[in-house]
């Protein structure tokens, strides 16, 4: 349920008419109790207007020790009542525990003084007991529940049919005759209480509600115990039958109270007031129509009719018996003969059961001798038995009404069970219940509903528990995955850095880089491999020094050709190529600087490259091919390990050509090896404008032919199996690498050409044998076309469905770049930064890798269930990128609480000459470390790679007191890092393009606060927790810096667990 402005926290308590819970306001932060009407009583329009039209008149009360109403409204059919929240225990619980003679008399006080105001104020309660009245914290009593109230002067009344007005124990003799009640009701009703605060029980008790009704109007006022008998005067006047003998107002009884000398002492004479006067002369309601109304009153206490018409019943004719003219006979004995007859013809008529001719004998006797004694006994004798008759047919008679108002509430119970609206089915077994308390159907069906409810409270908890758990785990798996992935760049960061360090010689600090990876990827094998190598250099350069006079060849030099070689190895010119091939381009770096890990590990690569194709044109016998590899493998390397092994397998398979032709081969069954992916090296810092490359820089259009643009592509397959592809894109600014691998079979279904006619099976059972372990519904697909009549179709049928049933699995694209960070795009959104590993649909998807001064790479894949294909983008820099401009400094948004922002930072300007630039105040500010001071006064002190902050660094802002204290990437905030705010406050922890990212720190200067957790994309995302400053704490999920998903939240003292959204309780729960 959903109540604009409030949240509903948990459930109070409900009765026949509402539900109560504890909700809270969010206007104003507090508390509420919030009594929202049952919807089965709205659904009367009527009902519910006169519910808004009465409860804003009680919502106009206000007394201390009246309930405040804070709002009555309703929404979207709900009606609800927002009042105060009284956490203290009721009346009833101290009444049942004990209550002082003291406190009682204080809480009578308050009571009297509460129904007093609302007199005046023209609202009458008629529903006065101990369960309505509640404490304050400070032990106040307070009036509550005013929900069948009616105005006084008003007709309306807020009550139904199928629900009592008031309580059985605490009813006034009128509201039970169902007469106009007044504010003396009220009075009635709180004497009731008086009496069982002071004695502990109430004055009248029964085992039914309509015996317990007759003795409210017929018995008389119980006597107090001698120790209270000071009260009676009290109870005897709020007591009395009549409400004209009853105080008049709340303010008489107090008064009272505070006087009691001012009440007569003597108890009032209850049998006047039930009495049925025998003058003819003072017509007034008889004891036998009493009797018929206090029965009447069960009907309403049951749900029946509201109001009835009584009677008198017609008084017997008068028979006066003609006497006999006897002048002898004395008048008096005559008299009593007479007398004694009736008596005896009374008795007779009794006994035959015609009580109302017994009654009428009775009657003319008592005219003769009114003193009678005998006549007067028979006729209150003959009085009870009429009343008992009647009393035997009343009650059967609305026993039997009860009955099929019950049984009518009962149908209506057991159909909203069967449509699954079990609150609904509970409202009316309760309606039912107090028609008939004792009905076994509405019992045994308020059982099962009851346990049904229960049972789906249950499953629904216990599936909200599950998700939750799947949620965490979920998350936690997250959380490591990205954690995995975070070393895994801090670790490539080393790597780049080592190489860098040997490059320049710098061995000591090649292996503090090496090591510093490892420690964020233990199993980095390019790290592991590298730190052999350098601990192999460093041992070489301690123990033989290089001869003075050997020339040494320059850095740059050496990197300007590792450069050009990489471009070669991308554009897979191995060996051969006009202009030059990686391989000659390697071995002149070796040539130059023999030691060169780079150099020697592209060489490798090329190697491993053409044995592999070797191994795989061997394995489909291909031996022109296989030969071919073999030999550019031996020029490469002639100690290869793997030569005499291939040359070996390749002789074998020679043989087994000559000697037998053997059948054509399945093409299922025939698999090379891709090739390895071109490797990525990390470009040097090259302060003078880079070599032309015909490689990599774009090339002038060719005018003569318009319709040949940049954007043209030429993709060209160069191995291919049917669960592997090698292609190369070429456009006329870039040429890259695409390698595939489709288990399931290649993307467009196509498969290299065939040596011969005979590679295609032959007949249907070598067709069936190819493709019945595949698990490409394509392949199954296009076997039934080519054989639609063969034994093997059911088979395939059957195949073919169960891959159709089959969930589609996710293909995973690998995009590769020259350059660290690139953005990638896929299909026109932003995706992340190369280099990227992304699990993507079946389906067709368009790639564009960019960077801000480089010439945007642009390709396509097509991905099907379970494929893996790898991009490799080769960005060329634009021509213009030798005279770069000055940069702005960088700038840092505060941050709003909690969601701090900061933009990325810009790029240092390279100095036209290495080292010389005015602004360099000290050091390197291009490749090394330096202190670089910007035209505004911003000052950075840090390494620097190309003109470009890269490392570990501080950025001071001038004129804001703001800092950044940390690690740098290509001129941005990149890793771990400190912001220090002109506010005060500050963010540790981990930064990615500029923005906080990963696990980090913020502390709030002005208010105390502190954020614990993930960042993503300068916001708390993920898992965090939030300490406020009074002491309390929030720890969950979070999502764009505001509570979201599951969470706990410690708060005043108390435990609220359950679900946030956007910063809102959606499903919470308080536990202690």
């Amino acid at each position: 349920m959903h109540i604009p402005g409030y949240q509903i926290e948990r459930e109070l308590g409900q009765g026949g008419m509402a539900i109560v819970y504890l909700a809270l306001q969010e206007s104003l932060h507090r508390h509420v109790a919030l009594k929202v009407i049952k919807p089965v009583l709205t659904t009367d329009e009527e009902f519910a207007q006169r519910f808004l039209r009465e409860g804003r008149i009680i919502a106009q009360l206000s007394d201390p020790h009246i309930v405040t109403v804070y709002d009555i409204a309703s929404y979207e059919g709900n009606y609800y009542l927002s009042m105060e929240y009284l956490p203290g225990d009721t009346l009833q619980q101290r009444i049942r525990d004990g209550l002082p003679l003291k406190e009682a008399l204080a809480v009578a006080r308050s009571i009297a003084g509460a129904l007093h105001y609302a007199h005046h104020r023209g609202i009458i309660h008629r529903d006065i007991k101990p369960q309505n009245i509640l404490f304050r914290e400070n032990g106040s009593p307070v009036l509550t529940d005013f929900g069948i109230a009616k105005t006084l002067g008003s007709s309306t009344i807020m009550t139904r049919t199928g629900l009592s007005i008031g309580t059985p124990r605490y009813m006034s003799p009128e509201q039970i005759r169902g007469q106009d009640v007044d504010a003396r009701a009220d009075l009635y009703s709180f004497g009731v209480l008086l009496y069982e605060m002071l004695t502990g029980a109430v004055p009248y008790n029964a085992n039914d509600s309509f015996a317990l009704a007759m003795m409210h109007v017929t018995a008389p006022i119980p006597e107090l115990p001698p120790e209270l008998c000071r009260f009676q005067p009290l109870l005897n006047k709020l007591l009395d039958k009549d409400p004209n003998q009853r105080f008049q107002s709340g303010q008489e009884f107090i008064a009272a109270l505070d006087n009691p000398d001012a009440i007569p002492v003597g108890p009032l004479n209850i049998a006047d007031l039930t009495r049925r006067s025998a003058t003819p002369t003072q017509p007034r309601r008889g004891w036998k129509a009493e009797a018929v109304a206090v029965l009447l009153a069960g009907v309403t206490l049951a749900g029946g009719s509201w109001f009835w018409f009584l009677r008198t019943p017609p008084t017997p004719p008068l028979v006066v018996a003609t006497p006999t003219t006897t002048p002898a006979a004395d008048p008096a004995v005559q008299r009593r003969a007479e007398v004694e007859q009736r008596l005896a013809q009374a008795h007779q008529r009794q006994q035959e059961g015609a009580l109302e001719d017994s009654l009428g004998l009775i009657g003319q006797g008592l005219q003769l001798a009114p003193d009678h004694p005998e006549l007067l006994a028979l006729r209150e004798q003959v009085n009870r038995q009429i009343t008992d008759v009647q009393t035997r047919k009343i009650w059967e008679e609305q026993r039997q009404q009860a009955k099929l108002q019950a049984d009518q509430f009962l149908e209506q119970a057991q159909r909203a069970q069967q449509e699954g609206a079990l609150d609904r089915s509970l409202v009316h077994i309760e309606q039912g219940l107090q028609a008939l308390p004792d009905h076994p159907g509405l019992l045994t069906l308020k059982r099962e509903v009851q346990a049904r409810f229960t049972k789906n409270q249950g499953q629904s908890e216990a599936a909200r528990q599950q998700a939750a758990a799947e949620e965490r785990r979920k998350a936690e798996q997250a959380r490591l995955q990205a954690d995995a992935e975070q070393h895994r760049k801090k670790a490539d960061e080393s790597l780049a850095r080592a190489l860098d360090a040997q490059r320049n010689r710098a061995y000591e600090t090649s292996l503090v880089q090496i090591e510093q990876g490892l420690q964020q990827a233990p199993d980095h094998s390019r790290l592991l491999a590298l730190r052999d190598e350098v601990r192999r250099q460093l041992r070489d350069a301690k123990a033989a020094p290089l001869p003075v006079q050997t020339p040494v060849e320059p850095v740059d030099r050496v990197a300007a050709l590792l450069r050009e070689c990489t471009g070669y190895l991308q554009a897979n010119r191995l060996t051969s190529g006009k202009g030059g091939n990686a391989a000659d381009c390697y071995s002149n770096v070796l040539q130059r600087d023999p030691g060169n890990a780079e150099a020697r590990a592209g060489l490798a690569q090329i190697a491993d490259h053409y044995a592999d194709l070797a191994a795989a044109a061997v394995r489909r016998g291909d031996i022109k091919a296989a030969q071919s590899s073999l030999d550019k493998l031996e020029r490469l390397n002639r100690s290869d390990s793997r030569i005499t092994g291939l040359r070996e397998q390749l002789t074998a398979r020679t043989q087994a050509v000559v000697k037998t032709p053997s059948p054509p081969t399945d093409q299922a069954e025939t698999e090379i090896a891709a090739p390895s992916a071109p490797i990525r090296t990390e470009r040097p810092a090259d302060v003078k404008a880079p070599p032309l490359d015909l490689v990599s820089v774009p090339q002038p259009q060719d005018r003569s032919s318009p319709a040949s643009t940049s954007n043209d592509t030429e993709t060209r397959i160069i191995a291919q199996d049917r669960h592997a592809r090698l292609s190369k894109t070429e456009t006329a600014d870039s040429v890259s690498m695409q390698v595939t691998v489709a288990p399931q079979g290649i993307l467009d279904g196509r498969s290299p050409e065939p040596s011969d006619a005979t590679a295609k099976p032959r007949t249907a059972d070598q067709a069936w044998a190819a493709v019945r372990n595949s698990t490409d519904p394509t392949e199954i697909e296009q076997f039934l076309s080519a054989y639609p009549k063969s034994r093997q179709v059911s088979s395939a049928r059957a195949k073919l469905k169960q891959l159709q049933q089959q969930p589609s699995a996710p293909g995973l694209l690998k995009i590769r770049a020259n350059l660290d960070d690139a953005e990638v795009w896929i299909n026109g959104r932003n995706v992340g930064t190369a280099p990227l590993e992304v699990e993507l649909k079946p389906g067709s998807y368009k790639v564009r890798v960019r960077q801000e001064g480089y010439t945007d790479w642009n390709g396509q894949v097509d991905l099907r269930a379970g494929d893996e294909s790898t991009l490799s983008a080769v960005l060329p820099r634009k021509s213009e990128v030798a005279t770069a401009k000055l940069a702005t400094p960088p700038s840092v948004s505060e941050p709003e609480s909690p969601k701090p922002h900061v933009p990325d930072t810009q790029t240092v300007a390279k100095a036209t000459q290495p080292g010389q630039s005015a602004n360099c105040l000290r050091g390197n500010c291009e490749n090394g470390e330096g202190t670089y001071r910007y035209p505004d006064g911003s000052e950075y002190s840090g390494q620097f790679r190309d003109a470009k902050m890269h490392g570990q660094g501080t950025y001071v802002y001038a004129g804001r007191g703001e800092k950044y204290t940390g690690e740098w990437r290509n001129g941005v905030i990149s890793g771990q890092g400190t912001y220090y705010y002109r506010s005060g406050n500050r963010y540790n922890g981990e930064w990615r393009n500029g923005r906080k990212h990963g696990q980090g720190t913020y502390l709030y200067a002005d208010r105390g606060d502190k954020y614990v957790g993930d960042f993503a994309n300068d916001q708390p995302n993920g898992q965090g927790v939030y300490y406020y400053s009074s002491g309390d704490r929030y720890e969950g999920e979070w999502r764009n810096g505001r509570k979201n998903g599951q969470g706990i939240l410690y708060e005043g003292g108390q435990k609220i667990v359950g679900e946030w959204q956007n910063d809102q309780k959606i499903r919470v729960k308080v536990e202690p």
